[in-house]
């Protein structure tokens, strides 16, 4: 399969059209350990950088977005910076449980 093969599809790049694909995917049953890298492509970021800024890391990254371990909330405000959202809250959102990102 083509590296490029994502550009050849309209995927929303707002951060509404973000938490939309992880809401997508969520009720499909795809995680986010699959979502965020998904975004972070579409973002043309690297998975790194988000850690780097939030100064974890990028084990405690893919624990976190396995649900193995809670995000610090330097990581959830290195996601919102980078890709617009913090994909936890838009899942508490999803499931009724709005939490305060700490």
């Amino acid at each position: 399969m083509p590296a490029n093969i994502l550009n050849q599809f309209a995927l929303p790049t707002s951060p509404a059209g973000h938490a939309e694909i992880v809401r997508f995917l969520a009720q499909r049953g795809a995680g986010l350990a699959l979502s965020v890298p998904l975004l972070a492509r579409l973002a043309g970021i690297n998975l790194a950088d988000i850690t780097h800024e939030a100064g974890c890391s990028r084990q405690l990254l893919h624990f976190a977005l396995r649900g193995e371990r809670t995000p610090p909330a330097a990581l959830r405000a290195a996601m919102r910076t980078q890709l617009g959202i913090d994909p936890w809250e838009v899942l508490d959102a999803m499931n009724g449980t709005e939490k305060e990102a700490s």
